[in-house]
């Protein structure tokens, strides 16, 4: 019964401490208004692939609401080293996380609070690593 006791009493604290890093985290998205930085960030992280990528036979999708983008080439090869597998494990190298499906799609996520020379950064990261596997 002492540790049943001590379980609950655990599950409290842990409970109360989630809740108050959430309602901070909802303070802060607030205060900033982060979804039009959202937004904005992700407008211009569109725009500056759709100007950038390279223009070659190979079709590019690039679609996305705010900071959740989703860019796709229309040609490639599918299977175990799929164009985005290429491009996950080349941009990993050089300290960019990206996310891939195994065939030709890659799932880009920068964070909210990202400032404008890192999100530059990593475009120029990511357009570099796209030109280097083709």
């Amino acid at each position: 019964r002492v540790e049943l006791d001590r379980r609950r009493l655990l599950e409290l604290v842990v409970t109360a401490a989630a809740c108050a890093a959430a309602l901070k985290t909802l303070e802060i998205h607030r205060r900033d208004k982060i979804w039009e930085k959202a937004e904005g960030d992700g407008s211009y992280l569109q725009q500056t692939l759709k100007k950038e990528l390279p223009q070659s036979a190979q079709k590019y999708s690039i679609q996305g609401i705010g900071m959740e983008i989703g860019l796709s080439v229309q040609s490639g090869t599918k299977g175990v080293e799929s164009w985005a597998d290429k491009i996950v494990d080349k941009a990993y190298q050089k300290g960019l996380h990206l996310v891939g499906d195994r065939e030709n799609n890659l799932q880009l996520m920068p964070p909210l609070t990202i400032n404008r020379e890192e999100l530059n950064r990593g475009i120029d990261l990511l357009l570099e690593t796209i030109k280097e596997v083709g």
